[in-house]
């Protein structure tokens, strides 16, 4: 009799006696072997008690019925022991263990363990739960561990999980979620800077920080007034624009309201309700041609008196409001705000802390020093209405095109080269809080003190003139009187400033003896960034050797101003 090659199974011989037998031992061998199941593969000694068709993997050691069996099958058949040597590939399922176990020639081995080593094309895999389409692999579980293949084992001990995306504009992130409702994310979340995100929702979503890809620059989106300790990289002086409140006015510029009458180009001012006149100031009342400024002062400095302005007309004496500012190409309003290349007109109004600026005609630049650029990305936002553009260069020439710059979608411009002048400049619309920082996210807007702003401002430009509450006698500095005509006072600027100033003086005078000398002739022995030695002189009456106090010559309209604006 002869049997076959994979299961063994007895074969019925021509002209064999009693073939039922052999029969009946193939149907058992299949039934045994075939779709294979054993209680266990942990017994070395046969059980006392078993039950037909009760099967196990015999143990290694094996005594008793089972002695020099171990890892064959045996089967309780018809009251006996019945053994089937394995042969490799024949796959068993273990109950006790439900796992599959397989011959691999030497011993039983795991088979999905095997399969592991060399598994591919897997779609969908569970571990713990259930895998879907959407997360093709998924894992429920309360820990996880990832260790490097040591160098012992054949590695090079690291460990590196990569993330890849297919293109700069999709997402590669980590998604943390509370009840299946996002809360945060770290990645590349639509570019290809590091992103820090949160929610409150899931839905909607907030930068925290972002990293640029370029400069490692960080943007931070802080709320509003906070502070921390990054420096200038970080949080602290991250807008590089000076009076971005617009709260240094350092000029004057203010909106008068005062009767007038005005004959061809003169305008004769009989009352002031409130405010002082200035050059530059856009006329509004009655009669009042349209677009009407004032040019120059006559016998009025500020308050009664007459004036010169731009366009001939006839008024009678009326209301007349001041309705906005008219800066020429390179002129200053606001600390930090200059007209464009066609000028600028605005007008302003504060509400709560902050000015808005609104601007009627030509466009407004707010220019950044050169040591103040890094270089490289920066974003720019307000929440005007203005569009800006973004150029580097001295002057008031601006090029380029204008595009909307708000919180939300900020105008992100690149490439911009390292310690060059920036200029930002807003065309008509409003303007209010802007912020011009490194990186490409805007952030919240960077409230500074009042007080560190103004002397940010005096770095480039400073007026002293009458003191708080209408003083008109400002002391200026000391002065030392070396010929009956003239004295030498040292003048001490509030501030370093950003260059040698221009140092300009009005309607001063010489305290000396108990008496004024008004200052009638004035220059400059030394002019350095911190302070002057400035000469002046007088009609006549100083003592040699006596000591003076420069001040303001009894008049609203005494100053020194310094420039060195860019």
């Amino acid at each position: 009799m002869t049997s076959t090659t994979r299961l063994g199974l007895p074969l019925i011989d021509a002209a064999q006696a009693q073939k039922h037998v052999t029969h009946n031992e193939a149907i058992n061998a299949l039934d045994q072997l075939v779709q294979a199941a054993v209680a266990t593969r942990s017994l070395a000694t046969p059980p006392a008690s078993p039950s037909t068709g009760d099967a196990y993997i015999v143990a290694a050691g094996a005594t008793a019925a089972w002695t020099g069996k171990s890892d064959d099958i045996a089967a309780w058949q018809d009251g006996a022991w019945t053994f089937y040597a394995p042969s490799p590939g024949w796959c068993v399922w273990v109950i006790d263990e439900t796992r599959i176990y397989a011959w691999a020639g030497t011993a039983w081995v795991d088979a999905f363990g095997v399969l592991m080593g060399t598994l591919q094309g897997v779609r969908l895999l569970g571990l713990g739960t259930t895998a879907t389409t959407s997360s093709p692999l998924s894992a429920k579980l309360n820990a996880a561990l990832f260790t490097a293949l040591a160098t012992s084992e054949g590695g090079t001990g690291d460990l590196r999980q990569t993330l890849n995306k297919s293109t700069s504009s999709n997402t590669v992130s980590q998604l943390y979620q509370d009840g299946y409702s996002g809360r945060a994310e770290t990645g590349l979340c639509g570019d290809d800077n590091f992103h820090v995100k949160v929610s409150p929702d899931g839905s909607s979503w907030r930068d925290a920080l972002v990293i640029d890809k370029t400069t490692a620059a960080l943007s931070f989106n802080n709320p509003a007034g906070a502070r921390t300790n990054l420096g200038l990289d970080g949080y602290v002086f991250r807008n590089r624009l000076r009076n971005a409140t617009f709260a240094v006015n350092q000029r004057g510029l203010n909106l008068p309201v005062f009767t007038g009458a005005i004959s061809g180009t003169t305008l004769t001012v009989s009352a002031v309700a409130s405010g002082t006149l200035q050059v530059g100031q856009v006329l509004s009342g009655s009669g009042v041609t349209a677009g009407t400024t004032i040019t120059a002062l006559g016998t009025g400095t500020g308050g009664t008196g007459t004036y010169t302005v731009s366009a001939s007309q006839t008024v009678a004496s009326t209301t007349i409001t001041v309705a906005g500012y008219k800066l020429s190409a390179g002129q200053y309003g606001h600390d930090g705000v200059k007209g464009g290349a066609s000028g600028c007109t605005y007008t302003f109004a504060t509400t709560g802390v902050d000015a808005t600026l609104t601007i009627s005609a030509g466009s407004l630049i707010m220019a950044v020093e050169d040591k103040l650029l890094e270089g490289g990305a920066y974003a720019l936002a307000h929440e005007g209405t203005a569009q800006a553009r973004v150029w580097q260069g001295t002057g008031y020439t601006g090029t380029g095109s204008y595009g909307a710059a708000t919180r939300a979608a900020p105008l992100i411009v690149t490439g911009l080269t390292a310690g060059t002048q920036t200029n930002i400049e807003f065309s008509t619309g409003t303007v209010t809080r802007p912020q011009f920082e490194p990186g490409t996210q805007a952030s919240a807007f960077e409230r500074r003190p009042v007080g560190l702003e103004l002397l940010l401002c005096q770095r480039y430009y400073f007026r002293m003139s009458g003191f708080p509450g209408g003083g008109v006698f400002p002391g200026f500095g000391a002065a030392a009187v070396y010929t009956t005509t003239a004295a030498n006072a040292y003048f001490k600027y509030p501030a370093t400033m950003r260059a040698t100033p221009t140092l300009t003086q009005s309607n001063t005078a010489l305290f000396a003896d108990n008496a004024f000398y008004p200052v009638t002739g004035f220059g400059s022995l030394y002019m350095g960034t911190d302070g002057a030695s400035v000469n002046l002189s007088v009609a006549s009456g100083l003592v040699l050797g006596h000591a003076a106090t420069w001040l303001g010559a009894n008049t609203a309209a005494a100053y020194v101003e310094a420039s060195a604006e860019i």
